[in-house]
Formats: structure tokens, sequence, C-alpha cells
């Protein structure tokens, strides 16, 4: 979960609303920025609730709370318990004047043509999210490749915090299915399709 507090810029709710409502649009989108490059870092069978909240306490328009939150989220589940095979990091990637800039400020990310997020451990990227105005492929690669090594710089920080720490992960039994249980799955999943074709067809 990503959380935008007002005042974390310092403004506060005035006249009949005093106070802050549901999560904006950015901050649901935030959000899952954030989850997609760690969901896949638990470890598959492991069904345990984990909650990770981030809320912004104070707001600095020329750096990326979203790329921050991010790595406070790598970091907490890291130096957590929980069996976590991360950490993570995520940078932002802008190209302005012939130039690749990672984590641009906001006066450059407005110049930028390409708006890029790159996430992923130091072995590989297993996150990205793009917009640009018709980059070459050279440029595009370049910027992937540049936003990694920015990545692996603050992985590395991670790792330092996370040995000074030293907590030991947790055991969890994960859940396998079965597979002798696969085909009489696959078959009750087709068996449903077909009803719901012939459900269709009645609508």
């Amino acid at each position: 979960n990503y959380e935008e507090k007002m005042y974390a810029a310092g403004k506060f709710p005035g006249g009949f609303m005093k106070r802050e409502g549901r999560p904006s649009t950015d901050a649901t989108l935030t959000a899952r920025l954030i989850d997609r490059p760690i969901r896949p870092m638990f470890a598959e069978g492991f069904r345990n609730e984990v909650q990770v909240i981030n809320t912004v306490l104070s707001y600095d328009e020329n750096a990326s709370a979203p790329m921050a939150a991010m790595f406070g989220s790598s970091l907490a589940l890291s130096i957590s318990d929980i069996p976590f095979d991360g950490p993570i990091a995520g940078v932002q990637v802008g190209y302005v004047d012939g130039q690749i800039i990672i984590n641009p400020t906001q006066e450059q990310a407005e110049q930028s043509l390409l708006e890029l997020t790159v996430a992923g451990t130091k072995h590989a990227i297993n996150m990205v999210e793009s917009g640009a105005k018709e980059l070459s492929e050279e440029i595009m690669l370049e910027a992937l490749l540049k936003g990694h090594e920015a990545v692996k710089e603050l992985i590395a920080f991670q790792e330092e915090i996370v040995a000074a720490v030293g907590k030991e992960k947790a055991e969890v039994e994960l859940l396998h299915v079965d597979a002798d249980l696969q085909p009489s799955k696959k078959k009750s999943l087709r068996q449903l399709g077909k009803k719901k074709q012939k459900l269709n067809c009645f609508m």
C-alpha cells in the first residue's frame, strides 16, 4: 500500500473536509508499481499474508517518492524474518538533451523524451514501465542497462544494512499442489469452460 499525506508537502485540508479520503489514483498506481517487482520474490507456495504500507511523511518535489517507497519496501522485507528472496530496487530513467539521466528532477522529467521505470534484483530486471517519444532501440537498451546498474548500487547498499541487522529468515511451510491432482484439475476447468460457453449462448 502507498499513502500520500498532504502534510508531507506542508499542506493541511481545510473547510468542511478536514480529513483525507481514500488513496488517489496516482497512489493506487504507485502501490501496484511497487508490488510488481516484489511479488515474484516470494517463494511459490508461500500463502502467509504480508502487508507493506508506505506513508509519505515528507515530500521533496525533486526526489521520487515512489522509488524511495520501493526501496523502503524491499529493505523492510529484507531485514525482517519474512522469507523474501530480495532485495530489489527501482529507479526512474529520463533522456534529456541526448543524455540518459537516472532519477531526473521534476524539471528534467518535464523536458525528458523518456519516462522509464526499471526495477529488479542485482541479477536481472524484473519490471519495466515506459513511455517514450519515438526513441531508437539503441537508446532504450542503453537506458535499461544504465537503469539496472543504478539498481545494483541501491541493492548493494541494502545488502550492507541487511548484513548489519543479521536477522535470520523464518522457516515457513509452503503449500504445494499434488501433481496427481493436476489432470483432474485441468479436466474440471475444461468442463467449467464449456458450461460458461453454453451459458453465454443463451445470454
